[in-house]
């Protein structure tokens, strides 16, 4: 299966959300809805794959499209962070719902826009895109090391 990552480099710092200190990536998901199945069923097999995402510093986040967090969802796997303008998907011009790989140094690495058919990225894909994130070296403006 050929990836549907997109490359894109954007820098995220402008945005409303706190992505706080890190050593490695942050895998966003975005949700369109707080209550949505395919997203949460996402995240879950994604989620599955924790400890193999923090062997290569990454960690999952899920976006919320609300403002408070008692209206947002509950998720035990992830960081929630609330986004009620949208502004991630706004910075990586697609539309929710979606999977959006931010690396170290808040640029933004990979994008997938998983449309209303919920068509995410295969988690093997984005075990590869982050272990590439990992291997970069910024001295060498991206090569790997």
């Amino acid at each position: 299966m050929k990836s549907q990552l997109t490359n894109r480099r954007n820098s995220v710092a402008h945005l409303s959300l706190e992505l706080g200190r890190r050593r490695g990536s942050i895998i966003l998901v975005l949700f369109h809805t707080e209550t949505c199945a395919a997203c949460s069923v996402y995240l879950d097999k994604l989620s599955q794959e924790n400890a193999e995402l923090a062997e290569w510093d990454a960690e999952i986040a899920t976006v919320a499209p609300v403002a408070k967090p008692e209206a947002a969802l509950k998720h035990a796997a992830a960081r929630v962070l609330y986004d009620p303008e949208q502004s991630v998907a706004k910075a990586a011009g697609i539309d929710t719902p979606g999977v959006v790989i931010v690396d170290q140094w808040s640029d933004i690495a990979d994008i997938n826009a998983a449309g209303e058919n919920h068509e995410f990225p295969a988690v093997a894909d984005v075990i590869a895109s982050v272990r590439y994130l990992a291997t970069q070296c910024p001295e060498c403006e991206g090569e790997t090391l």
